[in-house]
């Protein structure tokens, strides 16, 4: 390549004394991961009961003061992925299932969810888990814009399943950046 350095004053004249150049590399993307366990709060994660989840703590983002945006598990989820209030995602905060005029007329806002700008921006992403409420995977939820979703619906221990999937899919996606969503339901009842 060729590059051409241009020098302007207004006494008419300039000194370079020997530049430097470099080309900085672009950083590349960062990988995302966001377990979210059901019902679990951020004080139970000790080491002594969760010994890994305790240590990843320790290297991760956390939130710690956050307050749900709801009571159970379609509001404040949705809510999460889509970055809208309750009160804006009209009927989805408040069922486990969506007719399909509610599901057009949250469309219809045309505000995408932050998973579906990661997966715009080039990002690989993921949703597994117990997601059938928060997800279009069984017609019950919406699209929030993954490029794959994996549904482990049990009702109870879901845990190693979910577990599972999240390693295979971190193995066959781990030379690309990713957002990867986990949702684990086994603490979820009896609470």
């Amino acid at each position: 390549d060729t590059l051409t350095l241009s020098c302007r004053s207004e006494q008419g004249t300039c000194f370079v004394s020997e530049p430097s150049l470099w080309a900085a590399e672009a950083d590349p993307k960062p990988n995302f991961l966001v377990i979210l366990i059901d019902t679990l709060r951020h004080d139970a994660i000790q080491p002594q009961v969760a010994p890994f989840l305790h240590q990843l703590k320790s290297t991760s983002h956390n939130f710690t003061h956050t307050i749900s945006a709801g009571n159970m598990t379609t509001p404040s989820t949705n809510a999460l992925l889509s970055c809208q209030s309750p009160s804006n995602l009209g009927n989805l905060a408040f069922a486990y299932s969506m007719e399909e005029a509610d599901k057009e007329a949250f469309y219809q806002k045309k505000q995408a969810s932050f998973p579906a700008l990661f997966n715009r921006a080039g990002w690989k992403t993921a949703m597994i888990g117990n997601i059938s409420v928060i997800s279009d995977i069984q017609a019950r939820g919406i699209d929030h814009g993954f490029s794959e979703q994996i549904a482990r619906e049990r009702d109870a221990y879901d845990t190693p399943h979910i577990a599972h999937d999240a390693m295979e899919w971190l193995h066959a996606n781990q030379s690309q950046p990713f957002f990867l969503y986990l949702h684990f339901h086994a603490p979820h009842a009896p609470y």
